[in-house]
């Protein structure tokens, strides 16, 4: 081989292993750190929690607003690039006279803010009127589709009292999604501050988990059946970080959901250590589809209609 086919040998030989190297680095590498700085302080979350079995909610209904196509690989490090489906609910927690809204869902005009997705307007009217007609109104972060259609809704006025969002989440939701809220609301609505847990009523704790955005919650629930669920936002993206130990890559926490990685690591750690020790405890992962159809096939969820919304004080 001549003097400058050796070096063109080697240039392609180094080129391909720069690649491979960013793609293990951005792509494939999902491993959690061995242990966590993070606590979920189980028993305390559960003391907070605790009301008499009347008082306790009694089962979800959900609601499916949209759907988009993205690669596997973007969901769990390692899982290549075939077609994988990232839904996106509303939850209504209900409780024998009211309900509890989480996460809003968006708008069909919001949505096209995400690539190759399936808008479901006839799942988002009853979403819309569930807000109405709630005791309180949670999201578990500042992204569009968690609290898009809360910002924007006709009625805020009559229930802005109702909707509880954290000092981060106001202060962030333009910044991270572009989420903006009428002038009025920003001027006189009093955010919720608190540090680590705060019972929002009785049986649902929100637990701070800064990280995936700076106003990041989990939702704890404890259901008047003895059952609990943990909804845990979009620490995770699907179950499978959490049974298969292994985050979502590099290049969509650094490149496009632009979050602080080390601090999702190390709640996807705890979120691990927390299944292993807790088999018992639902957890709840926004995205994932197949879990949230799952639930429902079991019945512990169930799907959301207008006949199933309960106002406040009805049934």
């Amino acid at each position: 081989m001549s003097r400058n086919g050796r070096y063109i040998l080697y240039a392609l030989i180094g080129f391909v292993t720069i690649v491979w190297l960013a793609y293990q680095h951005y792509v494939d590498d999902g491993e959690l750190p061995e242990t966590t700085s993070y606590v979920i302080d189980i028993d305390k979350i559960r003391s907070m929690a605790t009301a008499p079995a009347s008082d306790l909610p009694r089962y979800v209904t959900v609601t499916k607003i949209a759907e988009n196509i993205v690669p596997a690989g973007a969901l769990v490090a390692g899982d290549g690039l075939s077609d994988a489906v990232m839904s996106r609910y509303s939850f209504q927690i209900v409780y024998p006279g009211g309900h509890v809204v989480l996460e809003t869902g968006m708008t069909q005009e919001q949505s096209t803010f995400f690539d190759r997705g399936t808008y479901y307007a006839e799942a988002f009217e009853p979403m819309m009127k569930a807000m109405e007609a709630a005791d309180l109104i949670i999201s578990t972060h500042e992204h569009l589709d968690h609290i898009g259609a809360l910002a924007v809704h006709p009625k805020l006025h009559a229930f802005a009292g109702k909707a509880l969002l954290t000092h981060e989440q106001l202060e962030w939701a333009e910044v991270v999604h572009g989420v903006v809220f009428p002038e009025w609301f920003m001027a006189e609505y009093t955010p919720l501050e608190f540090d680590d847990y705060y019972r929002a009523a009785p049986g649902i704790v929100l637990v701070k988990a800064a990280g995936h955005t700076p106003g990041s919650l989990m939702v704890f629930v404890s259901f008047a059946d003895d059952s609990e669920a943990l909804f845990v936002g979009d620490i995770v993206f699907a179950m499978a970080n959490i049974t298969r130990q292994t985050a979502r890559p590099k290049f969509m926490s650094d490149f496009i959901v632009k979050e602080d990685r080390p601090a999702v690591l190390d709640q996807v750690r705890a979120l691990v250590d927390l299944h292993e020790s807790e088999p018992n405890l639902n957890f709840v992962v926004s995205h994932d589809g197949a879990q949230i159809e799952g639930y429902m096939l079991d019945g512990w969820m169930k799907p959301l209609c207008e006949q199933s919304i309960v106002t406040p004080g009805g049934s």
